[in-house]
């Protein structure tokens, strides 16, 4: 039998570390949403019931410790009001669309990726939804984005990219206008434009706020959170500007194909 070289050794030993460390947080990022017997513990229980989808606050390892996050958990004196805040976005959907467009809802209280804060991200393949606890609670008064409703929608796009009018959005912005990186990622962060709340020049154009102009993904991610959370903030721009009226009736038709109707 040939014997490894102390290179092929070497390889395969860190193929084995890796695949060890992935393999621990799989099974740690499946083993910690237990609903112990409190108030807190009640409440996740009722809601995981209601919209069918697990809610998980004490482990977030696989993969987002694989990509370079840290994190912090939610206290557990601060859970129960963490729970209602997230119901406040929860009630915007049918239980039936949540139980197959989500699985899993990971709350921390705080989350870095590549040193940068993040308000929350998205695992696609296992539709895992990671929030961090000022993104929850959209009661649809303010024009600031909450990060629920945007990371479901990455899910929604992720899956179902041949649903989504990608060349008639498109088509909807600017002539000279290109989104300024291909994939939303921390470089949104670092080196894009942070603007959440819009105004009327962006609006003339079609966009909701500045962030939309990084990718087509976080223009997408805006409308979706007051389609879902803002629908009389959405209908009061969509009637004076017709690039967003028309962009909103898109990502409509995006969610009626698949299902969605107001919880």
């Amino acid at each position: 039998m040939k014997r490894l070289t102390l290179l092929q050794r070497f390889t395969v030993a860190a193929l084995l570390l890796l695949a060890s460390g992935v393999a621990f947080d799989f099974a740690g990022s499946y083993a910690n949403c237990a609903a112990p017997e409190s108030p807190w513990g009640a409440r996740k229980k009722q809601l995981e019931e209601q919209y069918r989808v697990d809610i998980c606050f004490d482990v977030i390892g696989y993969p987002i410790r694989l990509l370079g996050g840290t994190f912090s958990t939610v206290p557990t004196h601060q859970r129960l009001k963490v729970l209602d805040a997230l119901a406040i976005d929860l009630q915007a959907y049918d239980p039936a669309f949540l139980d197959s467009a989500l699985e899993r809802i990971y709350i921390f209280d705080s989350l870095l990726l590549q040193g940068q804060w993040y308000g929350g991200t998205y695992d696609p393949w296992h539709k895992w939804v990671y929030i961090q606890t000022d993104w929850l609670g959209d009661d649809g008064t303010s024009r600031a984005g909450a990060g629920f409703h945007s990371e479901l929608s990455s899910i929604l796009l992720w899956h179902h990219p041949d649903l989504f009018p990608l060349k008639a959005w498109s088509e909807l912005n600017p002539s000279d206008f290109t989104y300024q990186r291909a994939v939303s990622s921390w470089e949104n962060l670092r080196e894009g434009n942070t603007d959440y709340l819009g105004d009327e020049q962006l609006y003339a154009q079609g966009f909701l706020n500045g962030y939309g102009q990084n990718t087509l993904e976080d223009d997408m991610n805006g409308f979706a959170q007051y389609l879902a959370a803002k629908p009389d903030l959405l209908q009061e721009l969509a009637a004076e500007y017709p690039a967003v009226r028309r962009k909103a009736e898109l990502l409509q038709g995006f969610y009626q194909a698949l299902g969605f109707r107001s919880g």
